[in-house]
């Protein structure tokens, strides 16, 4: 009798301990939810969109053909907004400059997210707002901007939505909205397989890399204005605002996009990891890029997912809130994840969290 009522007391114990860690750990995810909430609240509102001409450009083999099984194009005109189907050879920004000379009072772009910082960088040029179209294969900044990007139909009442303002960096004197990479990302965006097994093609490259002789001669170093002298770097990320790790399939997504800061991810060689090592991360608004003397002065660069090469010294700069973007009513940046948006609704049914600022 005296063993039962003492099992009994025990288990009281560890369901009311379970309750009192549930309602923490409920409390501690409500504030995160919050948070998220608040920073996507606060995100700087101009106003309504108030265009009337405005134009988008249509790459029309995006996303293995994407706007065309949308009927995108007519969906657009049907909306008042005048429309250009991109010609295999034309040039992006040529022809998105000529639509500022037409009178076009904002650009839009359905495309690929290499696309994007071309077009926007002719609308920030002209101070016009900018509205984007998922309509590519990742469409990664549609996805932190807080588009769906499975409906770009959509996506079109952003010219009837808000104007809000948010970060661009440039690499030199060209317009990113996502990231610039270099060293083994920029490998891995030069490899033909990496639009199909993007974490395959990634893992394969790191494991390269990290397991290379550290007395392998280093070809890269970035430097930032705190600094002291350079550091050496197998691989680096810099981003148009931080990311927070996700997992597959998009492996990261930013909560903000006007934070007014870059991202910068950095695996340093083994030899240096007293000062940081592999994984790196950190905030800035420069970064500079460079080659050491012994070496070749031209850098490949990943830019918006796309291939380049660039002479060294580079310079990667942010501009705070230099983007006019127009946004679907009530679309905003930032996200919860998948576990998040669940507890979000309990926290709303239950009125978990209060308010943080008590």
């Amino acid at each position: 009798m005296m063993h039962s009522e003492r099992s009994s007391r025990s288990r009281r114990r560890v369901v009311a301990t379970g309750l009192v860690l549930g309602v923490a750990v409920s409390g501690a995810v409500a504030v995160k939810v919050i948070r998220a909430r608040r920073a996507q609240a606060q995100v700087t509102t101009v106003g309504p969109a108030g265009v009337t001409r405005p134009v988008l450009l249509v790459n029309p083999a995006s996303g293995d053909g994407k706007a065309d099984r949308y009927g995108l194009v007519d969906r657009a005109r049907e909306s008042g907004i005048e429309v250009h189907v991109l010609a295999p050879e034309e040039d992006l920004t040529a022809v998105a400059e000529a639509a500022i000379r037409d009178g076009a009072d904002a650009l839009g772009m359905a495309g690929g997210d290499g696309s994007l910082g071309v077009v926007a960088a002719v609308a920030i040029s002209h101070n016009r707002p900018f509205f984007c179209i998922p309509v590519g294969t990742r469409n990664h900044f549609a996805m932190d901007v807080g588009l769906d990007r499975d409906d770009p139909v959509a996506a079109l009442a952003a010219v009837e939505g808000d104007e809000i303002l948010l970060d661009y960096g440039t690499i030199d004197d060209r317009v990113f909205v996502n990231n610039v990479s270099f060293g083994v990302y920029a490998e891995a965006v030069q490899d033909s397989d990496y639009r199909d097994d993007k974490g395959r093609v990634l893992a394969d490259k790191f494991r390269d890399a990290l397991s290379t002789d550290e007395q392998q001669e280093t070809t890269l170093q970035y430097e930032l204005p705190e600094f002291e002298t350079a550091r050496d770097v197998q691989l680096l990320l810099v981003s148009n605002n931080p990311y927070s790790i996700t997992g597959p399939p998009d492996f990261g997504r930013r909560q903000y996009l006007d934070s007014g800061t870059l991202g910068v991810l950095a695996f340093e060689p083994p030899k240096e990891s007293e000062r940081g090592g592999p994984g790196l991360t950190q905030t800035s608004d420069q970064v500079m890029v460079t080659t050491p003397s012994s070496s070749t002065s031209t850098i490949p660069v990943a830019i918006d997912g796309e291939s380049a090469e660039y002479d060294s010294p580079i310079e990667i700069r942010m501009h705070a809130k230099g983007l006019r973007l127009l946004v679907p009513p009530g679309v905003r940046p930032g996200f919860l994840s998948t576990g998040l948006e669940k507890v979000a609704e309990i926290a709303d049914l239950a009125h978990l969290g209060g308010d943080e600022d008590r």
